[in-house]
């Protein structure tokens, strides 16, 4: 009995060390500091929504920073404000008002309602709550752009084109950047060599010009040049195409 009742005094003195410990892990009440939101999905019509964001919170629960929507033929900046709160059971809400110029030159306002999940570690995730809206988000922490040093690579598929290119870039952390794709156009598989430079905006994004070199049959090859607009965050970096190549959010890994 004494064994038995030993016993179960170290069980309860291990869930009892173990208590602070859970408690420790408990997510945070309030972000501070630069973050990264990309939202992927559609609305009811059958639009496609993609977009990225680089935001700052303040641990008195506001929000300011910059979107950028993909639409047809390019992309459009958005200025963005907000609140979020965040729960003790780790959900919250992010509330976000976009403030643009439509094509009429008449200042509209479009708001952006989005629940969150905030684990202990690890990437924010959220749903957007707003009627018509069918997307998800993440918020990872921004990292500078001055971090996107050494070798990357990003998958793309073309829109509306059998076309698909794995793409493997080198920064040298000063501003160039050169590489290689490799492209499979209906099984037929190419190499185009890529040269370009990259800059960093006050807004947290920064602007890639890439020109890539793809060979033809005869003579020189066929330059095509690609523009996009990047933010890294702690893991990887979000780009989303800025001219009128295919639609999505790509993800530049390391």
């Amino acid at each position: 009995m004494r064994f038995v009742h030993s016993y179960q005094k170290l069980v309860a003195a291990a869930i009892v060390a173990m208590c602070p410990l859970a408690y420790a892990q408990t997510p945070s009440t309030k972000l501070k500091g630069a973050y990264v939101l990309t939202e992927e999905g559609f609305t009811a019509s059958g639009q496609l929504i993609n977009s990225i964001a680089s935001l700052n919170f303040s641990e008195a629960g506001t929000v300011t920073g910059t979107e950028v929507i993909q639409a047809t033929g390019g992309v459009k900046f958005v200025d963005v404000v907000g609140t979020y709160t965040i729960d003790a059971d780790s959900t919250g809400t992010l509330i976000l008002t976009a403030t643009f110029t439509d094509s009429d030159g008449v200042v509209q306002t479009a708001p952006q309602s989005l629940k969150v999940i905030v684990p202990s570690s690890g990437d924010i995730m959220a749903v957007r709550t707003d009627a018509g809206y069918y997307t998800t988000a993440k918020l990872a922490a921004a990292a500078a752009a001055a971090s996107l040093k050494g070798v990357h690579l990003f998958t793309e598929r073309a829109s509306g084109r059998p076309l698909t290119r794995l793409v493997l870039l080198n920064f040298d952390g000063a501003g160039t950047v050169d590489g290689f794709a490799l492209i499979d156009a209906l099984g037929v598989v190419s190499r185009a060599n890529i040269k370009g430079s990259y800059v960093s905006q006050s807004n947290g994004f920064a602007t890639m010009t890439l020109d890539v070199q793809v060979p033809v049959e005869s003579g020189d090859p066929e330059i095509t040049r690609e523009t996009y607009l990047v933010l890294a965050d702690k893991n990887a970096a979000r780009m989303i195409r800025s001219d009128s190549g295919s639609a999505g959010i790509l993800t530049l890994s390391r």
